[in-house]
């Protein structure tokens, strides 16, 4: 189990990143502690601490590198602030938060380009290049290596910022399986560094030649390049890529049914990976060592290692290795005996493997055209900038030849001025029609909008108020969004005895007439609930549709209008839970050995209204465990347009949204599901009413 971004080895800096003596490190801490050290100073010390560190124990490196972005916001440098923004993000990228390292590689770059720091802009758009290597965004990659190698091949003495970009060209070729290109750039990048002593370097190229050979399956060449990968980099304490090399040995030795030695390796590379501080490689350690366990016959203690491992891969939402872990998972399980649960997990991996592409690309990522157009925007801003001077030179030279002209204009004003007026007194008549009708349109709109807004306090009456929500399913939350200033979708609760009914529905249409509907099928629900006396939820949604259609029936055209719906009623006592739908599904989280399941159960396919061949709806019956969550929802999430291609966000990729996000707070679920709602649609129209409820129980 190779991670990703051990692909995306190669960062390089204008500041010598060479491991130091104890005696420099000691000399750099007391720039950075003297109160009279210049601000810069300071910051250049704290900078190549957090870079020194960085290799062996990344939360210390993390502290230095934020002392020096403080200093560098105090002092109000650009070219501080520009750096430490660099230095940080590379940081971050180290410690696996990669939203905030894109945005201040961003920043830093834009503000090198101001400066005409090309040195710097350099070193900054090949660290962008491996930032998108990492996210899987190759065009990207390529785009801003290019750009950094083209800058340094024009200028001399930059022959380490060359292999690093040599280095990580290779990674990107790696990434796409071309594994023969990958090999070619990692050596050239070999063959410059062992000469030029780049020590550093040379031990992230043979870790990354181990990995290409271990997938070419030249195991022999692979153990070779991992053992000078490990060898080199003990040598000068560089802790994740010996860490790293362990864990590509392990690989080899369990692809060679040696699983002792794979054991050996993976524990050794585990110790390093933990006192470095990388969850993630931390966690491909623990599953290689749980594959070594499962091969050792010791599978009580794989499952335990497994299990550590997928339970931290849940917390960080670390998708790309919990679909491996699945697959991982399943064959232990397999292999104990436990048939039905490792069968959940082989579809757990099925199902997650098919949607990871969906949410990568439709949530989490901007897309290629995106930052193309952001870098389209900087050039002609940048060429608008350079062109002011020519700007005001043109601007001078027409105040000159409208000085010529003065002269004819004042003769050629009094005609046109006596021509202009009989046509002013002609047009002002128009006008004032004009602005008699725009005064009647405005003062319609004006009457439309009121209306409206009536009407939406109307149906605001109609949705329970949060209190009352809050005061019977506390843990809970609910996304509500709609289309237009009213909706067709509304939520609904009520209470009787111990029981919370409560339910999330689709009317026909949205805005003003989605409106009126809901208002008829809320009364509805009410009537079927207080005044029939109705408890079991599939006998309420029979009565909500006769008392829905009825209300319609008094129209002498054929009405259709109605509602689908997700109805339960839960025993806050017992936690049974009773639920009937119409058109719309039921999703419920629970744990399975621990492992978060997400259920469905199917609807009747029927609507509340008019319908031919009507059935009487089903009540499903369900024991909740403490902790399960309950989710109930229109389609107007699942149906919305965005993403990279402006396809619909579709209901798999939501089902793994939420199951990813189930352990979470349902105040942070919120803010999730919100987030990646807003990033889907981008810049495109909402197209239909949203209501999404959640409900832990």
């Amino acid at each position: 189990m190779i991670p990703r971004y051990l692909r995306l080895t190669v960062f390089f800096f204008c500041l010598s990143t060479a491991l130091f003596a104890q005696a420099k490190v000691d000399s750099l801490k007391q720039v950075a502690n003297n109160p009279l050290s210049p601000d810069s100073a300071k910051i250049s010390a704290l900078i190549q601490l957090s870079l020194h560190f960085k290799d062996s124990e990344l939360a210390v490196g993390f502290d230095y590198s934020m002392q020096a972005v403080n200093i560098a916001q105090q002092s109000g440098g650009q070219f501080d602030i520009a750096r430490t923004k660099d230095n940080h993000a590379t940081i971050l990228k180290f410690k696996g938060d990669n939203k905030e390292a894109e945005q201040l590689y961003l920043e830093a770059a834009a503000i090198f380009r101001d400066l005409n720091d090309s040195v710097r802009l350099s070193a900054t758009y090949s660290h962008l290049g491996s930032y998108y290597q990492g996210v899987e965004q190759n065009q990207l990659a390529i785009m801003y290596m290019l750009r950094s190698l083209n800058m340094d091949q024009s200028r001399p003495g930059m022959e380490k910022y060359i292999t690093a970009t040599l280095n990580n060209i290779g990674n990107v070729y790696y990434s796409d399986k071309n594994y023969e290109k990958a090999l070619t750039f990692y050596k050239k990048a070999l063959a410059m560094n062992i000469p030029l002593k780049f020590r550093r370097y040379q031990a992230i190229n043979y870790l990354n030649l181990g990995n290409t050979f271990k997938d070419l399956k030249q195991i022999d060449s692979a153990v070779w390049y991992y053992e000078h990968a490990i060898q080199l980099s003990d040598s000068i304490n560089l802790t994740w890529v010996s860490a790293a090399g362990h864990e590509g040995l392990g690989s080899c030795f369990l692809k060679l049914g040696k699983p002792e030695e794979a054991r050996t390796e993976f524990e050794t590379g585990l110790i390093q990976a933990e006192k470095f501080g990388n969850i993630e490689l931390t966690m491909y350690l623990q599953g290689g060592l749980a594959d070594a366990y499962k091969e050792l016959g010791m599978l009580d203690e794989a499952k335990a290692k497994w299990r550590m491992c997928y339970d931290t891969a849940r917390k960080y939402n670390f998708v790309f290795l919990l679909s491996q872990l699945y697959l991982t998972g399943a064959g232990i399980y397999e292999a104990s005996g436990e048939l039905k649960f490792a069968n959940h997990l082989y579809k757990r991996y099925a199902d997650l493997k098919d949607s990871m592409v969906t949410v990568q690309n439709g949530v989490i990522y901007r897309s290629f055209e995106e930052r193309l157009k952001e870098e389209e925007a900087q050039i002609i801003r940048e060429a608008q900038l350079k062109s002011e001077e020519e700007k005001s030179r043109e601007e001078s030279r027409r105040n000159r030849m409208a000085l010529l002209f003065t002269g004819i204009v004042l003769m050629l004003s009094v005609g046109l001025g006596l021509f202009a007026y009989r046509s002013y007194v002609l047009k002002k008549r128009s006008h004032e029609n004009t602005l008699k009708q725009k005064d009647i349109i405005e003062e319609k709109n004006k009457e439309i909008l009121s209306s409206i807004a009536y009407a939406k306090r109307l149906q605001e009456a109609i949705l329970p108020w949060e209190a009352k929500w809050k005061s019977h399913l506390s843990d809970s939350f609910i996304l509500y969004k709609p289309k237009d200033i009213v909706a067709g979708d509304f939520y609904w609760m009520e209470v009787a005895g111990d029981e919370v009914f409560f339910a999330a529905a689709d009317c026909t249409g949205h805005g003003v007439p989605g409106a009126l509907v809901s208002v008829v099928c809320s009364n509805a629900l009410n009537s079927a609930l207080h005044d029939n006396q109705l408890r079991n939820t599939g006998q309420v949604l029979d009565k909500v549709a006769e008392l829905v259609t009825q209300t319609f029936s008094g129209s002498n055209d054929q009405v259709y209008d109605g509602m689908d719906i997700s109805l339960c009623s839960l025993n806050t006592k017992t936690r049974q839970l009773k639920w009937s739908g119409a058109n719309l599904p039921l999703w419920i989280v629970t744990a399975v050995n621990g492992v978060a399941q997400l259920n469905e159960i199917k609807p009747d396919k029927q609507p509340i209204g008019k319908f031919e061949n009507r059935k009487p709806f089903t009540t499903h019956s369900v024991q909740l465990n403490s902790g399960d969550m309950v989710y109930l929802f229109s389609d107007g999430f699942a149906d919305q347009f965005g993403g990279p291609n402006g396809k619909k966000f579709k209901y798999r990729p939501l089902k793994d949204l939420l199951l990813l996000n189930s352990a979470k707070s349902t105040s942070e679920q919120l803010r999730l599901l919100a987030d990646a709602l807003n990033q889907w649609r981008g810049q495109l129209e909402q197209v239909d009413d949203i209501c999404v409820i959640g409900i832990r129980c």
